[in-house]
């Protein structure tokens, strides 16, 4: 399944269509149907100017990002923080034995910063690699390696290297938690949020195309949870 995600992927991006229409034109122009390609051309230019110098992705996303607002965790007890991978360029710290970030360095920050203020929350990393043809670099190598200068202790730390898209972040995630009875967690990657001491809430990021996880807001048990039970706080674990 994951690699006919990754092929169709591939071609349901933007920038494939754009070279699909500039073909197809560039073909047709050479026929007898070369007003079709033209207007095909042309097509594949304005497209390409309204993708390229606007901020088209954004006005897309904006909505989704903004469905969430951000929780207010002050005085509730926090049992993990799950940090999604896509921040890390993998192959290039393993190829230069340094630290390397890119625009989503934040949830490594953040996992840093959430790490000082709830000492005895658990983190867990997961990130593995989604090359197909190339050597595999891990994104849990250069993430642990990340949080642990960072300052996060190595023995709440928890990193898991098989993920290689959403899906399975949000699967491998809960399995390496194993969060017992008393803090359930979401059985769903769908977004959602759980009175529970899990808080679960993955969304698309229109930038690193792997979706970035978002802290829930405490809220009344939703789709996604596989409990129900109400303990004295919600938004247990964070999911970043």
């Amino acid at each position: 399944m994951f690699y006919i995600s990754k092929m169709l992927w591939g071609l349901a991006q933007p920038a494939t269509l754009l070279i699909v229409l500039i073909v197809v034109g560039a073909i047709l122009l050479g026929t007898r149907y070369q007003r079709a390609g033209r207007r095909v051309v042309i097509a594949a230019a304005v497209l390409g100017v309204v993708g390229g110098f606007l901020p088209l992705s954004t006005w897309l996303i904006l909505p989704l990002e903004d469905r969430f607002p951000r929780a207010d965790l002050a005085g509730r007890p926090i049992d993990g923080i799950v940090v999604l991978g896509g921040a890390e360029d993998a192959r290039v710290a393993a190829g230069r034995s340094t630290h390397a970030l890119n625009m989503s360095a934040e949830r490594m920050t953040e996992a840093a910063a959430l790490a000082r203020r709830y000492p005895k929350a658990r983190i867990v990393f997961t990130g593995g690699s989604s090359k197909v043809f190339s050597e595999p670099a891990f994104e849990a190598d250069a993430a642990g390696r990340i949080l642990r200068d960072l300052g996060v202790d190595d023995t709440h730390l928890l990193l898991d290297r098989r993920a290689r898209n959403t899906s399975e972040n949000a699967l491998f995630a809960k399995q390496l938690a194993a969060p017992g009875p008393a803090s359930a967690g979401c059985s769903s990657p769908r977004p959602g949020t759980c009175r529970v001491r899990w808080a679960c809430s993955v969304k698309p990021d229109s930038t690193s195309r792997r979706g970035r996880a978002i802290i829930a807001p405490p809220g009344p048990p939703t789709h996604g949870c596989s409990s129900t039970r109400r303990p004295k706080v919600c938004a247990g674990w964070i999911l970043r």
